[in-house]
């Protein structure tokens, strides 16, 4: 069976959008950008894992040039984000770390997605939720 209407497509907008503004309004004390946000927790991730990360990582993973991504990290550097310092092994490479400042911000986006994520749970079974995941699971493989 298949529902003819737009109206998964205009849910998974909205629930995105609303998501989105919920971020946005998080991030407002800090002075940073959605995109200086996501390369800080990228940074912040690998670090925890234990990963060098370098400047070329950044561009692989975010597909962006090298002055672009050049930009955004003296930006997120300025503001006492991360630390840029030359590769010992590499003069020609970038390390990029994350400074308290970072963790702070990651800290408060992982609280912010685990509250934002337990109100749109509110009234669904555990149960409902897993048919949820499947069925969005499966959305996300067909449209591979």
């Amino acid at each position: 069976m298949f529902i003819s209407d737009n109206k998964v497509r205009t849910y998974l907008s909205l629930i995105g959008q609303r998501t989105k503004h919920q971020m946005d309004q998080r991030l407002l004390p800090y002075d940073i950008t959605p995109q200086q946000a996501r390369i800080v927790g990228f940074v912040c991730s690998r670090q925890r894992e234990g990963t060098i990360v370098c400047q070329k990582d950044i561009e692989e993973a975010f597909e962006l040039k090298g002055s672009s991504i050049t930009s955004l990290l003296q930006g997120l550097q300025r503001k006492n984000f991360i630390a840029r310092r030359p590769d010992p092994d590499d003069e020609r490479r970038k390390i990029v770390t994350v400074l308290p400042k970072a963790e702070e911000l990651m800290s408060e986006f992982e609280v912010a997605f685990r509250e934002i994520d337990e109100r749109m749970m509110q009234g669904i079974t555990p149960e409902q939720q897993q048919l949820l995941i499947q069925a969005l699971e499966q959305m996300a493989r067909n449209l591979a």
